[in-house]
């Protein structure tokens, strides 16, 4: 499971524990970061994660292992809050500062697949590719069609984050609510 620290600017894997009596381990994988904002993991266990180095742009890095320098996936990123990878490799971008979701091309560039939303933030890839956005100032989870359009699939949640895939299909979001203990977890 990654994990993210945005103060220590780290980038943690947490091992869940053998047993219910045990503890789980936590593991700094990727450290001195510049503000880490999202993080994914593909199928093949390849991890991306994306930072912001300044206030309103960032930019995504791929984790190559402990003694090798992350590389540069795509840089000049508008404020990337969430990240999701497709089965075979597609990387997509919730550019939070552009109101939009980009896919991340092999030469480094960054194209808009949809735009028009309102601050988008987690994203989640199902077992089929499907994507899925959540827009927390808009209260809704929506699924993103190829096309580039969104159906809203959960309305009316209180800040929608966290987004993540379940088992046999299920999509889980956890809220955050109005204080530190009004958040609930969500299957949509």
């Amino acid at each position: 499971i990654p994990g993210l620290t945005a103060g220590s600017g780290a980038v943690y894997r947490i091992d869940a524990p053998g047993s219910t009596d045990a503890t789980s381990t936590v593991t700094a994988i990727a450290q001195d970061l510049n503000f880490p904002s999202a993080v994914a993991v593909a199928r093949d266990g390849t991890l991306y994660y994306a930072e912001r180095p300044a206030a309103e742009t960032g930019r995504v890095m791929r984790y190559l292992g402990p003694d090798q320098e992350p590389e540069l996936v795509a840089d000049n990123v508008a404020d990337p809050q969430g990240l999701a990878v497709t089965s075979n490799g597609i990387v997509y971008v919730a550019e939070t500062g552009a109101n939009r979701i980009s896919v991340v091309h092999s030469d480094k560039t960054v194209e808009p697949v949809i735009s028009d939303l309102v601050e988008p933030r987690s994203l989640a890839i199902d077992e089929q590719d499907n994507l899925y956005c959540a827009e927390p100032n808009a209260g809704t989870v929506s699924k993103i069609i190829p096309s580039g359009t969104k159906q809203e699939i959960a309305v009316d949640l209180i800040n929608p984050v966290a987004a993540g895939p379940g088992l046999v299909g299920n999509l889980f979001y956890l809220t955050a609510g109005s204080g530190l203990a009004d958040g609930t977890a969500v299957k949509v």
